[in-house]
């Protein structure tokens, strides 16, 4: 009996620790700006360096690209977990009549401050009011920011948002990955693309990925069933999750999406 007591208390006593790890441990397991790597820009042609000011000794560093058409829409762009926006960038050289800004999020490659969810939807809100306001917009997040585009779209006025591998939650991606643990009270970056996309009624465009093993396709059928105003969506063979936008057709796919927009109402 004494053994069995014991042997309860140290299963116990693992999955206290088990919990206090996954509760500590989780800005890094969902934000993983220690493993972004800095990207040069292939081409710099009209494309500028910018910093913007989210707090007192915060500024974020990101990259504007002007488009030589008068008027042209803006897009304003957020990326994944362990990404430098520069990539983005690189993957869009051949679309010119859109204005293209983005911003790398706090302690991401040269962006100061710690991440957080909340941090990240403020300076979202921000980065729209100054730069984005009055403007024609298109809203473009990939994987950690189609959370983001998500939230902002429910609380910003946008012409059409394009999610590059998207996902329903947060939260719901960690309750499959750990499903013994109280993720709802653990987890502080839930990111709920599910809850904010519903109250979104611009036009959505999706991109996912064939066999991602990063979003499982349960997350992204759950949340592409939830969308009701879908005006394109493209999926992507032979390539992964985080190689996206190096798909042979990626870039070709997003400029037929992105002149789709310029027709819609």
């Amino acid at each position: 009996m004494k053994k069995i007591k014991l042997a309860f208390i140290l299963l116990a006593l693992a999955y206290l620790a088990a919990n206090i790890y996954l509760y500590t441990q989780q800005d890094s397991l969902i934000f993983k700006n220690e493993k972004a790597v800095k990207i040069e820009l292939v081409n710099e042609k009209n494309i500028k360096e910018v910093t913007f000011k989210v707090e007192e000794n915060i500024n974020l560093y990101g990259k504007y690209k002007t488009s030589n058409k008068a008027n042209a829409p803006l897009i304003l762009y957020f990326g994944g977990s362990s990404s430098d926006i520069t990539g983005f960038f690189n993957h869009t050289q051949d679309i010119n009549d859109f204005n293209i800004l983005g911003f790398n999020y706090r302690g991401f490659i040269d962006s100061q401050g710690s991440p957080s969810q909340n941090k990240i939807f403020k300076d979202a809100l921000n980065i729209y009011d100054t730069y984005a306001k009055d403007k024609e917009v298109i809203l473009i997040g990939k994987s950690l920011g189609t959370g983001v585009v998500s939230y902002l779209a429910s609380k910003r006025k946008s012409k059409a948002i394009i999610l590059i591998t998207p996902y329903d939650s947060i939260s719901a991606i960690a309750k499959g990955k750990y499903p013994i643990f109280p993720i709802d009270l653990l987890l502080e970056h839930k990111f709920e693309s599910i809850k904010y996309i519903q109250n979104v009624t611009t036009p959505i465009a999706l991109f996912e990925v064939k066999n991602d093993l990063v979003i499982k396709k349960q997350h992204f059928d759950n949340l592409k069933s939830n969308i009701k105003n879908i005006f394109s969506y493209e999926i992507l063979e032979g390539v992964s999750h985080a190689k996206v936008m190096t798909h042979i057709d990626f870039e070709k796919k997003l400029k037929e999406i992105l002149e789709k927009t310029k027709n819609s109402q």
